[in-house]
């Protein structure tokens, strides 16, 4: 039972790890377009005395290969974007945006964000537990798991269900059951316990790095729309010539 009890404890974990995987955060096309901001009430943590580094933070997203599913979130917001213009804007501007947004360092921007709410040794914690063959194994059925539901335009949800078996070799349930056998008792402990306290931070540190992004890419496309004014003026002075 104990055992059972623990497995439900890393699936919700897991779950949540879901959404801090990709330095780039999901965005809806009304959050990039200026929608209101929900408000929020959370009460600020007191940042740890020692928090998590930024090759810590690098190694997390290298497990998880956050640069693939960065990418693809990129990807999807981008043409969502893309089909709302109008007919006659010109192809050249929109690809300057796009360039200059896939140039926004995520980590630039999560990396401060996360060291209010993460310590070092929560994230000593995450790291052991991806770490090794197994350990690796596992991160990469996660963020496959990610990756498949971004192709298929599917919400991320958790990578494993009530009724999977965790007697499938290589699925995700197996993986995690055959990494906690690996631990011993001490490793477990200090896993379960990094995983609780990155589990009670996580979304509320996670609200704030898509905020700041999201801001980040309305200037960014402010700033190049606006450097573009005369060739978009043109190509609209040209449309409305040919369809009067």
């Amino acid at each position: 039972m104990r055992r059972l009890s623990r497995l439900r404890f890393v699936y919700a974990s897991i779950s949540l790890l879901l959404i801090v995987l990709a330095a780039t955060p999901r965005m809806t096309s009304q959050s990039v377009g200026g929608g209101p901001r929900a408000a929020t009430n959370a009460p600020k943590s007191l940042s740890p005395a020692h928090p998590i580094s930024r090759a810590q933070l690098e190694v997390i997203q290298r497990l998880f290969r956050s640069s693939d599913v960065q990418m693809m979130q990129l990807h999807v917001l981008l043409e969502s974007e893309r089909r709302k213009l109008p007919v006659w804007f010109p192809v050249t501007v929109w690809s300057d945006v796009e360039q200059h947004v896939e140039r926004i360092d995520g980590l630039e921007i999560s990396l401060p964000i996360y060291r209010k709410y993460l310590s070092g040794e929560d994230a000593r914690a995450l790291i052991l537990f991806y770490h090794g063959e197994t350990g690796e194994r596992l991160a990469q059925a996660i963020s496959d798991h990610m990756l498949e539901s971004l192709r298929s335009g599917h919400p991320v949800g958790p990578p494993i269900s009530k009724d999977d078996s965790a007697s499938a070799p290589g699925s995700v349930a197996f993986l995690m059951n055959q990494r906690l056998n690996e631990l011993t008792a001490d490793e477990r402990a200090s896993c379960l316990q990094g995983l609780k306290a990155f589990n009670s931070v996580i979304r509320r540190a996670n609200e704030e790095v898509r905020t700041h992004y999201i801001d980040r890419v309305k200037v960014i496309t402010r700033t190049v729309i606006a450097d573009h004014a005369k060739e978009i003026n043109e190509a609209q002075i040209r449309s409305l010539k040919a369809n009067p």
